[in-house]
């Protein structure tokens, strides 16, 4: 079903589809040879603001407002902005004749029709290449050395997100230590579940007494103590305390305390202003409390 001919030409319209998933669009560079990969995501059943039926499948650039989306599962439903395009191409069988062809482009404003948060993934394009090589890849296949390119970008931005999906926790496990365990006193350590790596032996390296102690030390250290981690904390603390909207907000959140002589200003924090803000500069990874954020705010 493809009803593109039914829409105005350079006009605006409002859509609604459903993700399907996504994959690597190869461009080969003429004057070098060299391979390019950009994203792409597959829509299914896309109609109009009002239901009427459009196209049945549509693949779209994988743009940065949909990126910003965080993981997207099959079955997602999404809003979007979207201009029909309809353009003059060389019929195939006869270079005398033209015909038109109809497309969709500029994709824009993409919101979860559920309302949903996804996971975070790379915002940048060549990182997402590298997520979705990796996504993708089937059992025992080997990335050529164009495509391991854009999987070490994204591990490289996986290495400074050590926080940026649930998924990765699940690759921790905690494990008895024969090494550490005496007789009498079982010791537990934090090991990959990819490659077995030891993670964490504990604060005194001779293991954790219980598996919820090892657990809960270890999200502990990934949350608060990880290097990379706290980095992004001091941005992300600077961007909020620098946003003008931000710091008329905690000024009216001093001025309840100040009123009332206690705490209780904190009481109505507006987290959706910070959680606003943290999405738009991609530190929607990270988790502040308002009294934290205040008594950082006060020291400037």
């Amino acid at each position: 079903m493809n009803n593109l001919a039914m829409l105005l030409n350079n006009f605006r319209y409002k859509m609604i589809g459903t993700f399907v998933g996504a994959d690597n669009e190869p461009n080969i560079q003429k004057s070098t040879g060299k391979v390019f990969y950009h994203p792409v995501a597959l829509f299914k059943d896309i109609c109009l603001e009002d239901g009427t039926p459009v196209i049945d499948k549509y693949w779209f650039n994988y743009v940065t407002g949909l990126r910003r989306l965080g993981k997207l599962e099959p079955g997602t439903r999404l809003s979007f902005f979207v201009y029909c395009e309809r353009n003059r191409v060389i019929v195939e069988l006869n270079k005398d004749e033209f015909g038109l062809m109809d497309s969709l482009s500029v994709p824009t404003n993409f919101e979860r029709i559920d309302g949903s948060v996804g996971e975070p993934v790379p915002v940048e394009e060549r990182p997402m290449s590298g997520y979705i090589f990796v996504k993708n890849k089937q059992k025992n296949t080997v990335f050529d050395e164009r495509q391991q390119w854009y999987v070490d970008q994204y591990m490289e931005w996986k290495h400074q997100n050590p926080r940026q999906a649930e998924e990765d926790l699940e690759n921790f496990e905690v494990v008895k230590s024969e090494k550490l365990s005496r007789r009498s006193k079982e010791r537990f350590i934090v090991v990959s579940k990819v490659t077995g790596e030891i993670l964490d032996t504990g604060d005194d390296r001779k293991g954790y007494t219980s598996v919820a102690s090892a657990y809960a030390g270890f999200d502990y250290k990934m949350k608060y103590l990880n290097p990379r981690i706290r980095y992004r904390r001091r941005c992300a603390k600077r961007f909020l305390l620098q946003h003008g909207d931000f710091d008329k907000k905690l000024m009216d959140i001093f001025d309840e305390i100040d009123n009332k002589g206690s705490w209780e200003g904190f009481m109505i924090f507006d987290e959706k202003i910070v959680e606003y803000l943290l999405n738009d500069e991609g530190y929607n990874d990270l988790e502040f409390k308002a009294k934290d954020l205040y008594e950082a705010w006060n020291t400037l």
